[in-house]
């Protein structure tokens, strides 16, 4: 089952849950109760510094980014 992360704006707090495919209503905060908004990791690409694909060198990684449905 995919684990989805939800923040809530009202205590700051996010948070994971186990939900089946296509069940993306609003979530209820575990903390305050509050209705959370659903968590959208973006991915970006490593800058390419020219040691090829199985370089170790570069960044690149996750950022959360928080969408309102």
């Amino acid at each position: 089952m995919p684990l989805y992360s939800y923040h809530c704006n009202a205590c700051d707090v996010t948070f994971e849950v186990d939900r089946p495919l296509g069940h993306l209503d609003k979530e209820a905060c575990p903390h305050c109760k509050d209705e959370s908004s659903r968590v959208f990791e973006v991915f970006e690409k490593p800058p390419e510094i020219g040691g090829g694909a199985c370089s170790s060198h570069g960044g690149g990684g996750m950022k959360p980014m928080i969408l309102e449905e």
